[in-house]
């Protein structure tokens, strides 16, 4: 696996909306896929204007997000298929 910070975020945008959905449906379990899909709808800008993002990837595809603002990690999103395996320990 490879993390970086990621300056430029419109090229990845779709599949990190991906991990986005799949990570929320996992673990959001309060939310409904309604509020699911209207959510998601401002979420590409989220990653936009976070100062800073970074990206898990497995052999080239994001698997995992963070993003940060200031001392706060303000998102964290893991593909389902990778939680529970120590990704956020790297």
């Amino acid at each position: 696996m490879e993390i970086k910070e990621v300056k430029q975020r419109k090229e990845i945008i779709e599949p990190l909306l991906e991990v986005w959905q799949k990570s929320v449906r996992s673990t959001h379990h309060f939310l409904n896929e309604k509020e699911i899909v209207m959510i998601s709808q401002y979420v590409p800008s989220a990653f936009e204007n976070i100062p800073h993002f970074i990206v898990g990837y497995d052999e080239q595809k994001p698997i995992a997000f963070m993003g940060i603002d200031g001392e706060r990690i303000e998102m964290l999103f893991i593909d389902p298929i990778c939680q529970g395996q120590g990704i956020e320990k790297n």
